[in-house]
Formats: structure tokens, sequence, C-alpha cells
């Protein structure tokens, strides 16, 4: 069971398992399928470094303004 607060994400891809027609068309669906997989978890990667980038400013930034006050 996953905790309440993990948020899952559904990626629903086309199986190529599934592809009919020529072998080169079946290895084309495979292909497709798998640069799809790979896009996603590239924009995955970029968005979560993005956050991590911002969420370190934020970080420095609070613990700067509070030297200068401290």
């Amino acid at each position: 069971m996953t905790p309440p607060h993990v948020k899952r994400l559904h990626w629903g891809f086309e199986d190529p398992a599934k592809a009919t027609g020529t072998e080169e068309e079946i290895q084309a669906k495979f292909r497709e399928v798998r640069d799809a997989i790979r896009d996603r978890i590239q924009g995955c990667s970029t968005n979560c470094q993005s956050k991590i980038e911002l969420k370190d400013r934020v970080s420095t930034q609070h613990w700067t303004a509070g030297r200068r006050s401290g």
C-alpha cells in the first residue's frame, strides 16, 4: 500500500508487443514507445532538477537572511 503523501503517476504507453505488420513496422513501434518513455523520464528529471535548484536557492536565501539579522 502506498502512503497517502506519495504522489503516484500513471504513464499509459502502447504495448509494443501487440504491434502488427512487417518486421520493420513492429520494430518502429518498439522504438516509438522506447522514445516516448525516454522523453517522459527526461522531462521529469528536468522538472525535478529545477525544483531542487529552486528549493536550494530559497533555503540559501533564508539562511543568509537569518545570518544577517542575527
